[in-house]
């Protein structure tokens, strides 16, 4: 019962203006679907009920609120602090190899890409013919196996 009691005396929102509403003060407007506004005066109820947009009236607090007006004691901007880059060495480089390399002119840097793809290149060619020299000799290897085969095969048939 006291808290039913005390949400009935606590002063309400002016549903147009925002002004409070004290108890017993005010005017309810209840839609076809129920919803009830409550308003301080006919003044905000009129305007309400013409649609007008509650925050281009000067009045209103809407209004004050969408341009920041009356705001007593406004806080200082923050400042907000920079994230402070901590220069660390990675697994495979230490620190003073991870500088020279930022230091690094585009040229050096361009060389020295040009020179690790073509030794990717390189072992990617010897791979390759080292797996044709393996297919070769797997092939050698299995040619005299296959002539017995066939010759075994051509006495089954008793020709």
């Amino acid at each position: 019962l006291k808290m039913a009691t005390a949400a009935i005396f606590a002063p309400q929102r002016c549903a147009f203006s925002g002004k409070r509403i004290y108890p017993g003060k005010g005017r309810t407007f209840v839609q076809r679907d129920c919803k009830t506004f409550k308003f301080v005066g006919g003044k905000s109820e009129r305007l309400f009920k013409m649609k007008r947009n509650p925050r281009r009236i000067a009045w209103t607090t809407a209004y004050r609120h969408a341009r920041k007006k009356g705001v007593i004691a406004e806080k200082s901007k923050r400042r907000t602090r920079r994230a402070y880059k901590a220069e660390r060495a990675i697994v495979g480089l230490s620190l003073d190899t991870l500088r020279a390399k930022r230091n690094q002119s585009k040229d050096v840097r361009q060389a020295q890409r040009e020179l690790a793809l073509r030794e990717i290149k390189k072992k990617k060619e010897e791979e390759k013919v080292k797996k044709a020299a393996k297919k070769a000799n797997a092939a050698k290897q299995a040619q005299p196996a296959q002539r017995q085969q066939k010759q075994r095969g051509k006495g089954a048939k008793g020709r």
